[in-house]
């Protein structure tokens, strides 16, 4: 049992000692009010647990799902990581195409000179 409610219990006992010393009238009524506040949480109490529970059924059955997304955001997060790769070494290889055609050039120009 929560301590809060133990602690509530305790209250409502010695309102009904309290109660007791006043009349008997009154101490039914204390009796019954402490045990309706009594009922009342303890109804709070179940209430609150089969929504944890309930919640708890709720997380473990879109867990599969999420660890899908997960994978599935992975995969599609590679796959893009593999494009920019791809784009990356066409780029440079470009690049390099394109500095040895330069530089091919400079050699015709520059044997051309030596000619001349």
């Amino acid at each position: 049992m929560p301590t809060w409610l133990s602690c509530l219990e305790k209250q409502a006992l010695e309102l009904q000692v309290v109660g007791s010393k006043q009349g008997e009238p009154q101490a039914n009524a204390a009796t019954n009010a402490k045990d309706q506040l009594i009922q009342n949480l303890r109804d709070s109490e179940c209430a609150r647990e089969q929504q944890f529970h309930a919640d708890i059924s709720t997380l473990r059955s879109e867990l599969p799902a999420a660890k899908w997304q997960l994978e599935e955001s992975r995969v599609v997060e590679a796959q893009l990581s593999d494009k920019k790769a791809q784009s990356d070494y066409k780029r440079l290889k470009e690049e390099m195409e394109a500095r040895l055609l330069e530089s091919s050039s400079g050699l015709r120009s520059s044997r051309r000179r030596r000619r001349n």
